[in-house]
């Protein structure tokens, strides 16, 4: 390998500035950056949602709420941490490092979508035998045909540039997050043109092909960086592969933790029960996003960067991080109560008067998003293992507990058992993370206890 000194367009690229802007600037901006992008992003996705609300009947985001839970799956399953890697990495400046990154992205890509093009396969000949319930989304002739696309869209976006991720790593999110709202507004328009020319529920499908195939061309046309190539390097692979390889099976639990409901409710609601269901976890969905987005975009970069260069000031960024993570969690949770019904009743026609009371089952979960900043604090310290093993208790809730309180009690009780899935992982990510973190029980207890305590209060005293 050539040996010279980096010419001087390649040093002065916005990727490597000669000199960095301190943290706390490049946090407070990236932060803002995120929660304009998040915002306009959900406002868009909702408005979508909204519009098709009262153009299609509920059973349609049934259909596409399995198909997207399918894709998700997949995405999870195989999840070796490529972007996680190439924030952390210590070898960005090694092209062979990011040549072997997209070639494993693209690869997987190509498996998972055919993968979902055989799973499709196999539930319209389950449904054909009648193996599914006759009212259930499953049942759904249409459904088959929602899974392939979802595949076409894991091949599309296997070909994602890595741009977009060397931007995250050094906190500069305002060129990737207009890219992501433009291509949003491009496929809601696509959704809008394919339900005028009668598509239907096809127009829902038809919308997040064109959403990820503008992201890709997107991070390709409209953010600067290195042209990557294909190619494997067998130490850069190892290096991917020893971190990663944890995060395989916790994002298969991870999974379970995050969709497994959908799939386990989905075979005993009826499908316009289950639309409505899909609808409220939408929403909650947003909530989850937006931690998890400003954990991925700022806080993974943010406490990787002081991990490599000033551990001991770990806990007090965790502390920040966290003060404002719960006010957020907690503000979100009242507003569901207090103004739910009353958003809902103005936003959805009368057929969707449902939606508001599942909201209201789900919303512990908002109350413990808030704990995942430990897992971010683990994986950022580079502790993938003790990331896995936090994950095996909220999916062994979901996995078996869910179907033990269906078969005792009912869909309702059975939904709040779901949102305490996450006080299994707690204890287990407070011990990790304290070898490295000053925890305090004070700071850290009372939004888990008040969880569990609304949690009961919901399941027994209000009926919906």
């Amino acid at each position: 390998m050539s040996q010279n000194p980096p010419s001087s367009d390649t040093a002065q690229t916005p990727l490597t500035p000669p000199v960095r802007e301190p943290l706390v600037r490049r946090v407070l901006r990236s932060g803002g950056v995120s929660l304009f992008g998040f915002g306009t992003m959900q406002v868009l996705r909702l408005a979508s949602n909204l519009i098709m609300a009262r153009l299609l009947t509920p059973e349609a985001f049934g259909l596409i709420a399995i198909a997207i839970s399918l894709q998700v799956l997949m995405i999870m399953i195989s999840d070796l941490g490529l972007n996680q890697s190439i924030v952390r990495t210590k070898s960005i400046d090694d092209p062979k490092f990011l040549e072997t990154a997209f070639t494993l992205q693209v690869l997987r890509g190509a498996i998972l979508g055919g993968v979902m093009f055989a799973g499709a396969g196999l539930v319209a000949m389950l449904a054909a035998m009648n193996v599914f319930p006759e009212k259930s989304v499953f049942a759904d002739t249409r459904l088959p045909i929602f899974i392939a696309g979802a595949g076409i869209m894991l091949i599309v976006t296997g070909f994602l540039s890595l741009r977009p991720v060397l931007y995250q790593r050094d906190l500069k999110l305002t060129q990737p997050i207009l890219v992501e709202i433009g291509s949003q507004i491009i496929g809601l328009i696509m959704m809008l043109v394919a339900f005028k020319f009668g598509a239907g529920a096809f127009s829902l499908l038809a919308g997040m092909l064109t959403t990820s195939s503008m992201s890709v061309i997107g991070s390709y046309v409209f953010l600067k960086g290195p042209v990557i190539g294909f190619g494997l390097n067998r130490t850069h692979f190892r290096e991917i592969f020893d971190y990663g390889k944890w995060l395989l099976l916790a994002s298969f639990l991870g999974f379970l933790i995050q969709r497994g409901d959908q799939f386990i409710f989905g075979t005993v609601m009826i499908d316009t029960q289950f639309g409505l269901y899909a609808i409220a976890t939408t929403w909650i969905t947003v909530a989850i996003l937006l931690v998890d987005i400003i954990q991925q975009r700022v806080v993974y970069p943010t406490l990787s960067e002081v991990w490599r260069e000033n551990p001991a000031g770990l806990t007090k960024v965790y502390e920040n991080f966290r003060l404002a993570f719960d006010g957020l969690c907690i503000a979100i949770f009242a507003a569901i109560w207090i103004a739910g019904d009353f958003a809902f009743g103005l936003l959805y026609p009368d057929w969707y008067g449902g939606v508001a009371d599942y909201m209201k089952l789900l919303s512990v979960i908002i109350l413990f998003l808030p704990y995942r900043l430990l897992n971010t604090t683990i994986l950022a310290e580079g502790r993938s293992r003790n990331f896995l093993t936090v994950t095996f208790g909220p999916a062994l809730v979901i996995l078996v507990g869910i179907p033990i309180m269906l078969h005792f009690t009912d869909v309702r009780t059975a939904i709040v058992f779901f949102t305490l899935s996450q006080v299994t992982s707690i204890p287990l990510s407070w011990w990790y993370t304290k070898r490295f973190l000053t925890l305090k029980a004070w700071r850290e207890l009372p939004i888990g206890i008040f969880a569990i305590l609304a949690a009961f209060i919901i399941a027994t005293q209000f009926e919906f």
